[in-house]
């Protein structure tokens, strides 16, 4: 037999290879001699390799040694690298070639990488210094593409960039992080153009280039601010990251002219006077004032002259001017009408007026016109006033054309030509009234100036047409009646209006005929359009007329059915029958006159026939005969 390392037989370990006899007693006790030829091989050494500590994420190599077929847990093949990542202990298998197995184990143990932080990403500007600290470990290395650096150790960056970190702790394990660092430029601050000013001048310093401004001397940017001397003004801008630039501007202050603008005078109104400025090169007077140039002033008045000098510096100084007014008073312009006089009256020294008037004796102008007032004082000055004299014409006033006018009507006189109008015998303008004679009525109208004029007006009168006579013919089939009229008195020839055809045509018969009864108005005209009115009252005695025979033979007398009046009965019915009862025509409604024929047109033979005729509305009956005939 043979086994390897030992070999457990009959509750026996045998470790080396020989021969044994064992005694074995059966049951029944009975003994048995039993011989095992045994070798024992040996298992051959394997070594795992030595312990090992690593870092999280280091790797290893597994190179177990020994004689035979090599096995690792895990499924791990011998010369295989892994990636540690946590502690833990690899146990190693090696089968040699007499199938013996032996082992071995190897230790690992993996340590934690440190916890390392470069810091937060920040911004700097250009120009600034930063140091850069890491935590987390033990020692710490920098590196950039842009510079050397060392943990804890200023620099001043000179563009944006990542800096990478390693931190390396106790047991050597490292790991990394990063850190960005923004480096912002400078913003371009300008401070402005160098400025010249004049002494007092206010100036504005507006700084360029950032968002902020602080300026030494204590301005503040863009507010005015009055520089008292000559000084240089230092600029500090900053932007909207923070980072600031300097520039400064020089203020040069040049003082101001003495300017001199002469000495205060007095002169007559109406005189001129020259104005010269003195001190610098330029001169600027109030109301409009050349320098050096003459002028006649209206007033009393300060006049102020500003002088500018090369620098276009400006100083001022003012001048004052009385003027000598001698008192004087034409009066109030007024208004007169055309032919009225009137008294000017001047008030002053030494007066005179323009021709032809003389103080305060009454004169008539004849047109419009200005007048002058002229007075002079001890002094010798002039004045002048004036006054116009507006001379108003008259209206020219109309009363309206002569007119004739029909006894009994009214008139409305109008007057033209002026604002408001009197007219006399009581009558008022626009209002009507009725005059009672002929006469001449006088209108006198004033204008809006207060001027008059009259003229006047002949009304004469008129006699009315007169209707002497009405004839009236009342009535008795049916639109048969007549109205006949004899008209006297007013202007022949006369138009007549009856209401039949509506009213305001004036073109009807002075007579009309074949009419219905009732009311009809009639107004009759003469030639001056005077006008008489009646109403004539025409009586409705109607009755029907049947005629009781005919003679339908075509000589063109009695061939047809009279029947008269019947159109007053629009829904009348007409039945004829011949002696046996036979309807021979029926008609209802408007009514044509009967020839004798049937509906086809045949002549009825010569008989007596019966009628019967229902009005409807309003209730009525007649009845009778007819006899046609064609006898001659």
């Amino acid at each position: 037999l043979v086994a390897c390392d030992s070999l457990l037989w009959n509750g026996n370990v045998y470790a080396t290879s020989g021969t044994y006899i064992d005694t074995l007693q059966t049951t029944a006790g009975c003994d048995s001699i039993v011989t095992l030829d045994l070798i024992i091989n040996y298992p051959s050494f394997v070594y795992a390799g030595l312990d090992a500590t690593l870092c999280y994420g280091d790797s290893l190599t597994l190179s177990a040694q020994g004689n035979g077929t090599l096995i690792w847990d895990n499924g791990i093949v011998n010369g295989q690298t892994i990636t540690v990542d946590s502690s833990k202990t690899l146990l190693v298998q090696l089968t040699d070639s007499n199938s013996c197995i032996s082992y071995d184990t190897i230790q690992i143990t993996v340590n934690q990488l440190p916890l390392v932080d470069a810091g937060l990403d920040t911004a700097i500007c250009l120009g600034d210094s930063i140091s850069l600290f890491g935590t987390g470990a033990s020692i710490y290395n920098w590196s950039s593409t842009n510079q050397l650096l060392a943990d804890g150790v200023s620099f001043s960056p000179t563009q944006s960039g990542n800096y990478l970190m390693e931190g390396i702790d106790i047991n050597g394990c490292s790991n990394f992080d990063s850190v960005f660092i923004s480096v912002n430029s400078l913003p371009t601050v300008n401070a402005g153009a160098d400025q010249d000013l004049c002494f007092g001048d206010s100036v504005l310093l507006s700084g360029s280039g950032a968002i902020s401004y602080q300026w030494s001397g204590g301005i503040t940017d863009s507010i005015y601010f009055i520089a008292d001397s000559s000084s240089s003004y230092s600029l500090v801008g900053i932007d909207s990251n923070g980072c600031q630039n300097t520039d400064s501007i020089f203020i040069n202050i040049n003082p101001l002219p003495t300017v001199f603008a002469g000495l205060d005078t007095s002169i007559c109104i109406y005189d001129s006077i020259v104005l010269n400025g003195s001190g610098a090169q330029l001169y600027n007077w109030s109301g409009g004032i050349i320098d050096s140039i003459p002028f006649v002033p209206d007033s009393n008045s300060i006049y102020t002259v500003i002088g500018t000098d090369n620098n276009g510096c400006q100083n001022s100084d003012t001048i004052e001017i009385t003027i000598i007014i001698p008192l004087v008073d034409a009066g109030l312009d007024q208004e007169i009408c055309n032919g009225d006089s009137i008294l000017l009256v001047g008030f002053g020294n030494n007066i005179s007026w323009s021709s032809p008037v003389i103080d305060s004796v009454p004169f008539a102008p004849d047109s419009s016109g200005l007048y002058v007032l002229t007075v002079q004082d001890s002094n010798g000055c002039y004045n002048y006033d004036s006054l116009e004299i507006k001379v108003n014409s008259i209206p020219d006033v109309f009363a309206g054309n002569d007119t004739i006018v029909c006894a009994l009507d009214e008139i409305i006189l109008y007057g033209a030509g002026a604002l408001y109008y009197d007219w006399d015998m009581g009558v008022f303008d626009g209002s009507a009234f009725v005059p009672d004679s002929a006469n001449f009525y006088v209108l006198t109208g004033i204008d809006s100036n207060g001027c008059q004029a009259t003229d006047s007006i002949y009304i004469a009168i008129a006699p009315l047409p007169i209707i002497s006579q009405v004839n009236i013919i009342d009535v008795q089939y049916g639109n048969d009646a007549a109205i006949m009229v004899d008209v006297i008195g007013g202007t022949s020839p006369y138009t007549y209006d009856w209401d039949v055809d509506g009213t305001g045509d004036m073109d009807d018969e002075s007579n009309i005929y074949y009419i219905n009864g009732g009311q009809y108005q009639l107004s009759v005209y003469d030639s001056l359009n005077c006008t008489v009115d009646t109403l004539v009252e025409v009586a409705n005695n109607f009755q029907l007329y049947i005629a009781q025979a005919i003679t339908p033979n075509g000589d063109g007398f009695n061939d047809e059915w009279i029947i008269l009046g019947l159109n007053q009965y629009p829904q009348a019915q007409i039945t004829v029958f011949n002696i046996h009862g036979q309807v021979v025509y029926e008609n209802q409604g408007y009514y044509q006159y009967w020839d004798g024929k049937t509906e086809d047109g045949f002549p009825l033979p010569a008989s007596d026939y019966y009628y019967y005729i229902n009005l409807i509305e309003p209730i009525g009956e007649y009845m009778g005969t007819i006899t046609i005939t064609y006898g001659p």
